[in-house]
């Protein structure tokens, strides 16, 4: 994945704007958030575009690091869970 984003950096920047708009899109237009296959379409391609990016920059990264941060945020996730279950 290293060889490809580094070869192939188009990707990511297309990844990006693909994203930003899609938030904007979202942000901006009722009909985008409220008609039906449109909002699930454009959700889908914006965590497509969300998981290229994350994939992108885990694969930069040491594996060390990737590890604690999923750890981090599935502790935190969880006691935040918690916390709103009390």
């Amino acid at each position: 994945v290293k060889g490809i984003v580094a070869a192939n950096s188009w990707i990511l920047l297309l990844a990006f704007v693909a994203s930003l708009g899609i938030i904007l899109t979202f942000s901006f237009s009722t009909a985008a958030r409220q008609r039906h296959p449109t909002n699930l379409i454009l959700l889908f391609t914006f965590t497509a575009a969300e998981g290229v990016l994350v994939g992108a920059a885990s694969a930069t990264v040491s594996t060390d690091i990737v590890v604690l941060a999923f750890g981090l945020t599935a502790g935190i996730t969880a006691g935040l869970a918690l916390y709103a279950l009390r």
